[in-house]
């Protein structure tokens, strides 16, 4: 199904009215009957910029809304097409770089470095290798 999106010229209009909006509004009234022809000027001003700057950022967020959208999703690969399901204990499997590996798989010799974003929430890549794993203190 497809979103249903309003126009451009909506989506401006939009904010021009509204609770702080309408309060600005509110402001440039007052001040007409007040004959303060600056204070006017710079309320609309201010009107005007305001609408034009929530305008270009909700229109350039959603440019990269869609641009994530349309993204080529990669899929996964499984190690060396062998379910997880499937390791037992003592098991060998061989990485690529790419590979999805269980999180309770073990390192035998090397090191590589994981992305374990999913995992811990951290957004650069962690260095293991068996010595490392093997000086951690259990928790």
């Amino acid at each position: 199904m497809r979103e249903r999106k309003p126009s451009q010229c909506l989506r401006f209009l939009s904010y021009f009215y509204g609770p702080l909006a309408l309060i600005v509004w509110l402001a440039v009234v007052i001040e007409l009957f007040r004959l303060n022809a600056m204070d006017v000027i710079v309320l609309l001003i201010l009107q005007c910029l305001n609408g034009f700057l929530g305008w270009f950022e909700e229109y350039d967020a959603n440019n990269a809304i869609n641009g994530l959208k349309e993204k080529p999703r990669k899929a996964p690969q499984r190690v060396d097409d062998i379910n997880a399901k499937e390791l037992v204990i003592g098991d060998r499997i061989r990485l690529k770089g790419g590979n999805i590996i269980p999180a309770d798989a073990q390192l035998g010799a090397g090191s590589l470095e994981v992305d374990q974003s999913a995992l811990t929430g951290d957004s650069l890549l962690s260095l293991s290798s068996k010595e490392m794993m093997c000086s951690r203190e259990p928790l």
